[in-house]
């Protein structure tokens, strides 16, 4: 064993299935012959791995050098290589077809209800005869209709510093429209209008209309966390063996409906009522304004006069709640008043 050449030469055999080494059947039969190791040991390729498989060892018996282990190469022909790599590319056209068809479903759904929001909208402060004039342009059809809502929403807040989108609008209705008119133009200037209008309210009521949303709501927040806070100190001064299921189910009930009200109206209302209330506000109020005005322009010109007057209420509300906030009394339990 210690004359490497001549163990070589003389009888090579595999030491698993000892089968005699031929380097001319070597080379004809597919189970190659591996030496792995220092010790001149060789064996067939299948021998080694079924001795791996079944020792759990990857180590020379006799000198402990371990075997290098390598995945086999990848033979596979090229039709194999094309079904598997269309099968790669069915996978995942059909989930990239599904996001995509999801997508643009819920997108034109959402358009749909835009477009026929603008529509309505625009039944409500024009003419018949101009709207079917407007409708005939692609643009306007296709582009201004489902803006409109959106429109409304932005003028209906029309912060001073954000009015792109509004201006936006404008331009696009009174170019559809291929001409110059007051009312394009009663158009282009009601942002301008919405942020002198806010800037000019600021002033009459010094620093009240600065954050009126906001204060309202945190004053409606106090409000509900004093209710909570004298509920809980009714809880406590009770007697919990007292306490009667009927009363804390009402208290719960009422708790949840108070937060589900305010979310629906902060959250919801916000959004719907000026998309329906302003176009019907201004059909409404155009009626009372005088002069040779058109349809459309006299609805412009009541809608903005009903947000002067949404205005004025709610800001002298919110004056009139700081003079005078609001009170809250929680009464005794009639049971406890009787029995002393």
């Amino acid at each position: 064993m210690t004359d490497t050449a001549k163990y070589e030469k003389s009888s090579a055999r595999c030491w698993i299935c000892y089968e005699e080494y031929d380097k001319k059947l070597c080379s004809l039969s597919n189970d190659s012959w591996r030496r792995p190791c220092r010790c001149s040991l060789i064996a067939h390729e299948s021998c080694l791995i079924s001795y791996i498989t079944r020792s759990g060892s990857t180590r020379c018996p006799q000198c402990l050098t371990a075997y290098r282990i390598a995945k086999p190469p990848k033979e596979k022909s090229w039709a194999v290589n094309v079904l598997g790599i269309g099968h790669s590319l069915e996978a995942g056209l059909a989930q990239v077809t599904f996001g995509v068809g999801s997508c643009l479903g819920i997108t034109k759904f959402i358009y749909s209800i835009f477009k026929q929001t603008g529509i309505w909208i625009c039944k409500q402060v024009a003419d018949e005869s101009s709207l079917i004039e407007m409708l005939k342009k692609p643009v306007f059809s296709s582009v201004v209709l489902p803006l409109l809502p959106c429109m409304l929403v932005r003028f209906y807040e029309a912060p001073p510093y954000d009015i792109a989108f509004s201006l936006y609008t404008h331009f696009s209705i009174y170019s559809c429209a291929e001409k110059i008119s007051n009312t394009s133009l009663l158009l282009c200037t009601l942002p301008w209008v919405r942020s002198l209008y806010k800037e000019l309210m600021t002033r009459i009521f010094d620093g009240i209309v600065i954050g009126a949303d906001g204060e309202f709501e945190d004053s409606e927040t106090d409000w509900f966390r004093q209710f909570e806070a004298q509920v809980e100190h009714r809880n406590q001064v009770e007697d919990v063996n007292e306490r009667e299921d009927t009363e804390s189910e009402f208290w719960i009930l009422l708790s949840v409906a108070h937060v589900f009200l305010d979310a629906f109206t902060t959250k919801i209302l916000r959004i719907v009522r000026p998309i329906l209330l302003f176009p019907l506000a201004g059909k409404f109020l155009g009626r009372f304004i005088p002069g040779n005005f058109t349809k459309l322009e006299k609805s412009i010109i009541g809608a903005f006069a009903a947000l002067v007057f949404k205005d004025i209420f709610v800001y002298g509300f919110i004056a009139w709640r700081k003079r005078k906030p609001w009170s809250i009394r929680i009464l005794d339990n009639p049971r406890r008043v009787s029995d002393s």
